[in-house]
């Protein structure tokens, strides 16, 4: 496995205080993959909620495996979870976490440039 980044690690729990996914948490600067280091975590019992993060994959993958471009200085991660839905309803979830994450950052971004008087925003496609 890929050498671990304590230090991001660190920062990475203090942001997720009170978060319920992201315990454990395993950061690195650089991964082959986040999918695959989480897979191998699974693999050897890692519980639900572990967070595999990467500010850069060298091999990241997309659905059906294609191939994911991860620049330096991204946030790239992989969570396990463990759900208790039949397998062939995992590509809801999939678009769901996307809608959920999308809401998010719309919302710190909405936050964000209140706070600091910007009058700049995201953008859908």
């Amino acid at each position: 496995m890929e050498r671990r980044d304590p230090e991001l690690e660190e920062q990475l729990l203090q942001t997720l205080n009170g978060v319920r996914f992201g315990r454990p948490c395993y950061a690195f600067r650089q991964v082959g993959s986040t999918m695959d280091v989480a897979k191998q975590l699974a693999t050897q019992g890692e519980p639900e909620g572990t967070l595999v993060f990467a500010a850069r994959q060298e091999q990241g993958r997309g659905r059906l495996g294609r191939r994911w471009e991860s620049p330096e200085g991204g946030a790239y991660f992989s969570l396990i979870l463990k759900p208790s839905r039949p397998p062939a309803e995992s590509p809801q979830l999939s678009l769901v976490a996307g809608l959920a994450a999308a809401e998010a950052i719309q919302e710190q971004h909405t936050a964000m440039a209140a706070a600091s008087g910007s009058r700049s925003g995201t953008r859908q496609r």
